[in-house]
């Protein structure tokens, strides 16, 4: 029956609320025998097919999409020393409010209500809950108890019914149960942030963004993580490749250090298209020219393909085998903006490059889905309509 539940519920998802969709597909989910639902660090959702057997195709709406949103806000790495409990009825208090202001399925009896919270971020909920146990209580809209709450049990299932595993600690969660580390943390965020524009973009595409979702997506992908940090993860996602004594590092050579170098190729062809329509910055050229180069040493491109671009592709592209980086990027040359001519070019000429990066102002049209891993480092707010944008900040 669980089952059955399950795939009605992903279906009205996929079929109604796309953001969700996107992020839900890529999420593994697993029956546990104790406990209600939670989402861990990894983003495995776990429920409890004894409590939901009594639910509607509504409610399991609402308990996916719910979990989703523990793991898009990070909220179980970012408690740091709170208390886990309270912690944990914050984050439903946020997620709760936010899902049943947008309409999103058909709220859980039980579940924590905080109003005013889907305006709030966690931490703040967290201080007034936490004043509010302390005794000093903030104005109560409802004049009572409005989690509804239980007391939640230490497989880390949320206070009032639904939410993260704040706690658990086991082999198939890589043994998450310490705090996350700094880099850990930088790690995460910038892969979650990748997810969460591609979710975001799927969901524009086709008209199913509520404004509120909207707000608060783009309040997420407003921190300044550093855009090569998402250009980085975007290109070792198609990397293969392993450190061997095969092939020592050569820039240890002179030093007569014999140090193991990447055996093989991360990738097969890097296609990278320059806008220069002259409006790109020096400043931004640099930012673009210095980071992307240590990406492409870490990737290791068997080939790197850069097409200069204004309304056309300027002289013929310059190719660059691993032996040639760092590359310098130099045009002199400049026009309008049309960067699907240089998509055309590598469509004719490269139609096998494994990944596309784009560098432009986004004052270009931008055809159709070429159907290949496109990412697109933008100088303004503009969002592509397909592949991965990211907003060009500058680090320095």
């Amino acid at each position: 029956m669980s089952v059955a539940l399950l795939d009605k519920a992903k279906t009205r998802i996929i079929t109604s609320h796309a953001f969700f969709a996107a992020v839900l597909l890529k999420r593994k989910i697993t029956e546990v025998a104790y406990g209600t639902a939670s989402m861990n660090r990894d983003g495995y959702i776990k429920y409890n097919p004894d409590w939901v057997k009594d639910f509607t195709v509504g409610m399991m709406v609402f308990l996916l999409c719910h979990e989703c949103m523990h793991y898009m806000f990070m909220h179980t790495w970012r408690r740091g020393n709170r208390d886990a409990a309270l912690w944990n009825k914050a984050c439903d208090a946020v997620i709760n409010e936010m899902l049943i202001a947008m309409g999103i399925g058909e709220f859980i009896p039980g579940g924590v209500r905080w109003p005013g919270a889907q305006d709030m971020s966690v931490e703040e909920v967290y201080d007034q809950m936490l004043e509010a146990q302390q005794g000093q209580q903030p104005p109560d809209p409802q004049g009572g108890d409005e989690s509804g709450d239980e007391s939640g049990d230490e497989s880390g299932d949320s206070i009032g019914g639904i939410g993260s595993d704040l706690d658990e600690s086991s082999e198939e969660d890589g043994g998450h149960g310490n705090m996350p580390t700094e880099a850990e943390l930088r790690e995460k965020q910038a892969e979650i942030m990748v997810e969460i524009a591609q979710a975001r973009n799927a969901a524009k595409q086709i008209g199913q963004l509520p404004a509120i979702l909207e707000r608060l997506v783009e309040e997420i992908l407003t921190v300044k993580t550093p855009w090569y940090e998402y250009c980085e993860r975007f290109m070792t996602r198609h990397t293969d490749n392993d450190f061997s004594f095969n092939k020592c590092d050569r820039r240890f050579v002179s030093m007569r250090l014999w140090l193991p170098g990447l055996d093989g190729y991360g990738m097969g062809k890097c296609g990278i298209i320059r806008d220069v329509s002259g409006s790109i910055s020096a400043a931004e050229d640099a930012e673009f020219s210095g980071n992307l180069n240590k990406i492409l040493e870490s990737c290791q491109p068997e080939k790197t393909i850069v097409a200069y671009v204004h309304s056309y592709v300027v002289g013929t592209p310059d190719e660059y085998g691993p032996d040639e980086y760092p590359i310098k990027f130099r045009c002199t040359e400049s026009g309008g903006t049309d960067m699907t001519e240089g998509i055309r070019w590598f469509m004719q000429h490269h139609p096998d490059v494994d990944v596309l990066v784009i560098l432009t102002d986004g004052y270009t049209p931008f055809g159709d889905d070429p159907g290949i891993p496109v990412f697109w480092a933008m100088t303004t707010d503009i969002v592509a309509p397909y592949g991965e944008t990211v907003k060009l900040e500058l680090t320095h």
